[in-house]
């Protein structure tokens, strides 16, 4: 019966599954039922809480490693950055150097190898402008010690041409022509010595007042004409009408012209053709001379305005001067705030051309 099973359980003794009452039965089944899904309910709790972990930790792990690289990428770019641009201003005091800007200094302290650099650069630029400035001083020198003899050569040549210190045959007439035409060219060298000495060291003063450049280019031919005649060169003027009044040196700009024609006429050969042009553009007045030579090299273009700076004679069929007329072309021009280049094709001739601004104010030193 019930009280002998469960006297029999109370003892440790097995009681037989036969002899459990179906209903403590169903009811045993029905805790343990109970305890597995509850332990099953655990553990998928658990399981979903660790994936979560899991989830979180490998998405921190992702922005981390994001994190890191966008930091080295950011650190690798300002460094970069820093040393392209140290670099570039590098590039920019040579081309400065090159350009005859001694001045030109670089502000790098830094302690590594690109200072270091910068501060060699500044030192070579400080020697550099050192011998510049001695150079200068040396030809502004030696063209004043020289002006005062050929001037008075030349006061002496003429006066025995007027014969004023006696009858002069025809072969001292010849003699004298010549010692006139080469005390001529030296006079003219050493002004253009002084005349770039000065400009270089901004104390070229500018008269410059209001003028129409029309009377400028006309002078300038008339100037020239005699020696395009004697060479059979034809000179042709294409000069816009009315072009606007410009502030101007007249006699500076005639300068330029000048020297831009006797440039064109004497690489011209003989028959050939020298064409002077003006008109008004949207960048101001363009002065041009174009002329039916040889035409430049285009290795020669890029330092045909430097100092001292001639075109092989072999390429260009005339003999080269001082290499002084187009430097001092350039000053000029660009302290009338223009710019002046040069277009060539080898065979097809030479153009010079320089523009001048229509409205513009000029500060220059001694000028008005």
């Amino acid at each position: 019966d019930v009280s002998a099973r469960a006297a029999r359980l109370a003892e440790g003794k097995p009681v037989s599954l036969d002899e459990v009452p179906p209903p403590v039965f169903e009811e045993l089944y029905g805790l343990i039922t109970t305890m597995i899904s509850d332990g099953r309910r655990s553990l998928d709790a658990a399981v979903t809480v660790s994936n979560a972990q899991a989830d979180r930790a490998r998405q921190a792990t992702i922005l981390a490693v994001v994190l890191a690289g966008l930091a080295s990428s950011s650190i690798a770019l300002v460094i970069v950055r820093s040393i392209h641009e140290r670099v570039r201003k590098l590039d920019e005091g040579t081309r400065q150097i090159a350009s005859g800007n001694f001045a030109y200094a670089l502000d790098d302290p830094s302690p590594d190898e690109l200072g270091s650099l910068a501060r060699s650069f500044n030192q070579m630029a400080e020697k550099l402008g050192e011998l510049d400035r001695m150079k200068a001083d040396f030809v502004s020198c030696l063209s004043h010690e020289l002006r005062s003899p050929l001037t008075s050569l030349k006061e002496a040549t003429s006066l025995m041409q007027d014969q004023v210190a006696g009858p002069v045959t025809p072969k001292q007439e010849r003699l004298l022509k010549i010692i006139e035409i080469d005390a001529d060219k030296l006079l003219r060298l050493i002004n253009d010595l002084l005349d770039l000495s000065k400009m270089e060291a901004g104390m070229m003063p500018l008269n410059v007042h209001p003028a129409r450049i029309e009377e400028v280019l006309r002078h300038a031919v008339q100037e020239i004409q005699p020696l395009a005649v004697g060479k059979g060169i034809h000179m042709v003027s294409l000069i816009s009408p009315n072009l606007p009044v410009i502030r101007m040196d007249e006699l500076r700009i005639q300068q330029v012209v000048t020297n831009l024609l006797h440039n064109a006429v004497k690489f011209t050969e003989r028959e050939g053709t020298v064409t002077l042009s003006a008109a008004e553009t949207p960048e101001g007045i363009r002065v041009s001379v174009k002329d039916t030579g040889r035409g430049i090299p285009p290795e020669a273009q890029a330092r045909i305005f430097d100092k001292f700076h001639q075109v092989d004679p072999v390429m260009t069929g005339a003999s080269g001067g001082t290499g002084l007329g187009l430097p001092i072309a350039r000053h000029i021009v660009e302290a009338h705030r223009g710019r002046i280049w040069v277009e060539s094709n080898p065979g097809d001739g030479a153009s010079f051309a320089f523009v001048l601004p229509v409205a513009h104010a000029l500060v220059t030193t001694g000028g008005t």
